[in-house]
């Protein structure tokens, strides 16, 4: 349902999560990657930073 509003190319893409969790389980981060694999369009905003896991975390959004 959502592939049809981001696909657009002149929609941009915010991709919100907590930093508790593993950013590359999200099946939304998927979607975007599918649709925008440069990342030229999406926006990753992380949310809870103080819940962090600082070692895995900082890794992680390095690779995004």
């Amino acid at each position: 349902m959502w592939i049809r509003y981001i696909s657009k190319p002149n929609a941009l893409i915010l991709y919100t999560i907590p930093c508790a969790v593993d950013l590359n389980t999200g099946h939304a981060l998927s979607l975007a990657r599918e649709v925008d694999p440069k990342g030229e369009r999406t926006l990753t905003v992380a949310t809870k930073i103080d819940l962090r896991i600082k070692s895995s975390f900082v890794e992680q959004f390095a690779k995004l």
